[in-house]
């Protein structure tokens, strides 16, 4: 029995030390129902439990009405609450809590965080009492509105009758300006807001408001930069009753100046900065407006604009500007085309110009103009003007063509032709004993007589004026006039090559006349004016003889005509269609 009684005693003196080890700490999370008031009202405080009941704990009211504490124990429920009233600002205790077994509990706020010294403050706000001054008229369609609020760091409100009356300044202001939609009686509402202890509304009723138009407007900006030597303007835009009187300042003397329909006030011609301030406007019924607008005048130094010069007209397509800058001023400047008198176009670069020597023509004069800019200032900038004219250089090209002939007499020259207003010239710079003459020299087109047989050099020359001499590129053609050449054989095989027998020359000998003789002396081909053109006939022999047949071989024969020796020699036909 006593082995029994001993286990029994063990196991509930483990039993108190597994609680003292292992219980957990009891919590009591406290909320109210609200922590503001206006005037008075009822706070509701719940207390919810964690851990061993019953517990133990106690609480503090003060609230105005009661101001006491109160003593909890034994208490079995998980859910404690209670309701009161608060007649001004106080607070709420929760303390001294602790569950069945004496473990001091944790009293924490809704979101689990600690509640400090277990106090919760109520405030209670005092419901305002404010007052409306009357309005105090001023110019135009506005009142200034004037109301006294109770408390200084209370908010507060305006309202109007009807939100198409007119617009209000700021509503949450007590000295707001209201701003009539039109003439007429009007009611105006104020409230003001003590912490969310809202007051009783009140109004100012059937204030009449009357139209006395002020004076508005002002500077349009506030400052002017004008360039040296120039008036600055000071442009105003003035609404109201005219005249208006400005009364402004140049920081030396008051001025006032009536304006009726201009609204702008000019300065004299100034050289170095000035500040001017527009302080009032008044208008003819009284009205007074102060605007206090200070208005700079900064004035910068005028470029002197050089464009440069140019020595003598430019022969090619590019040249260098060197326009002058102003010294001493922080400018810089560009180029613009003025007038290009019907040239062919001209590019800018800088002071780089060019034209496309593709398209350029003989001559062509632009009008240019520098413009220098201040940096500082670009409305202050000048102008130079200059003239530049371009010269093509030019190019002299002959059209080659025959560069050997058979006692030719003529022939024709041809070069490309030059640009309207260049001119060309051909000459002769190597002859035989007998000078050829030129029918027009002057052409690019040009057919030369009087030739005898020798080696020619033909020179054509373009030029285009004066300023292009030294530019100058003469092209060159050599000719070779031979006397009557001949061939002793071909092959009229069809192989393209060496078809025909021709007798260079023969077309340059007037009558002539070409018989050909087989090895028997039989004629087998007569021809009058041989060689000479034909109309769409192949110009020479085929080898076809008189019946129409082409027979390999030797033949014999003679050609003769006005102005030479007859020539009398044999060809060869060999490898000719049988």
């Amino acid at each position: 029995m006593k082995k029994y009684l001993l286990v029994i005693i063990l196991l509930l003196v483990w039993t108190g030390v597994d609680n003292i080890l292992f219980g957990q700490t009891p919590t009591a999370t406290v909320t109210v129902d609200q922590f503001r008031l206006c005037e008075s009202g009822n706070i509701k405080m719940i207390v919810e439990f964690t851990g061993d009941a019953p517990f133990d704990f106690k609480y503090w009211i003060n609230s105005g009405i009661i101001d006491q504490g109160f003593v909890t124990t034994a208490y079995n429920s998980y859910t404690f609450e209670f309701t009161t009233e608060f007649t001004k600002t106080g607070y709420l205790r929760f303390y001294d809590f602790s569950d069945t077994n004496g473990n001091p509990g944790s009293i924490l706020d809704e979101n689990g965080d600690p509640i400090v010294d277990g106090r919760i403050d109520i405030i209670v706000n005092n419901k305002p009492k404010p007052t409306i001054n009357a309005p105090l008229r001023t110019c135009d369609l506005d009142v200034n509105l004037s109301a006294t609020k109770e408390f200084e760091s209370s908010t507060c409100s305006w309202r109007l009758e009807n939100s198409s009356d007119g617009t209000l300044s700021d509503e949450n202001i007590t000295n707001p300006i209201f701003t009539a939609a039109s003439e007429g009686i009007y009611t105006f509402f104020f409230t003001e807001d003590n912490d969310g202890c809202m007051s009783d509304e009140i109004a100012y009723s059937n204030y009449e408001v009357i139209n006395t138009p002020s004076p508005s407007g002002g500077v349009i900006r506030d400052s002017e930069t004008i360039c040296a030597g120039e008036q600055a303007t000071i442009d105003l835009n003035l609404v109201g009753e005219f005249p208006i009187t400005v009364s402004y300042t140049d920081n030396v003397e008051g001025i006032d100046i009536y304006e009726f329909d201009t609204h702008q006030i000019l300065t004299r011609e100034l050289t170095s900065n000035e500040t001017y301030q527009v302080y009032k406007l008044t208008s003819i019924n009284g009205c007074e407006t102060v605007i206090n607008d200070d208005v700079d005048v900064h004035v910068d130094k005028m470029p002197n604009a050089n464009a440069g010069t140019i020595d003598s007209p430019i022969c090619g397509f590019e040249a260098v500007l060197e326009p002058i800058l102003t010294e001493g001023l922080n400018s810089s400047g560009y180029w613009t085309l003025i007038d290009d008198n019907g040239g062919s176009g001209l590019k800018f670069d800088g002071n780089e110009i060019s034209l496309d020597s593709d398209v350029q023509f003989a001559e062509e004069m632009y009008d240019l103009q520098w413009t220098e800019e201040n940096e500082d200032n670009t409305d202050c900038y000048d102008t130079s003007v200059l003239s530049v004219t371009f010269y093509k250089i030019p190019e002299s090209n002959i059209i080659k063509d025959t560069v050997e002939f058979y006692l030719a007499r003529n022939l024709d020259l041809q070069a490309e032709e030059p640009l309207k207003g260049m001119k060309g010239l051909w000459e002769v710079i190597e002859e035989p004993s007998q000078k050829p003459l030129f029918v027009d020299a002057d052409s690019s087109y040009t057919k030369v007589n009087n030739l005898i047989i020798g080696e020619y050099t033909f020179k054509w020359t373009v030029s285009n004026g004066e300023f292009c001499a030294d530019y100058e590129t003469p092209d060159e053609i050599s000719i070779s006039n031979k006397g009557i050449y001949k061939t002793t054989g071909f092959s009229p095989n069809g192989d393209g090559t060496n078809e025909i027998f021709i007798i260079g020359g023969a077309k340059n000998v007037a009558k002539n006349k070409l018989t050909v003789f087989d090895v028997t002396g039989k004629i087998v081909y007569q021809e009058n004016n041989f060689c000479h053109p034909k109309d769409d006939k192949e110009i020479g022999w085929n080898g076809q003889k008189n019946d129409g047949n082409t027979e390999d071989g030797t033949y014999y024969y003679i050609f003769e005509g006005e102005g030479i020796d007859p020539i009398k020699s044999y060809l060869i036909i060999k490898g000719s269609k049988q």
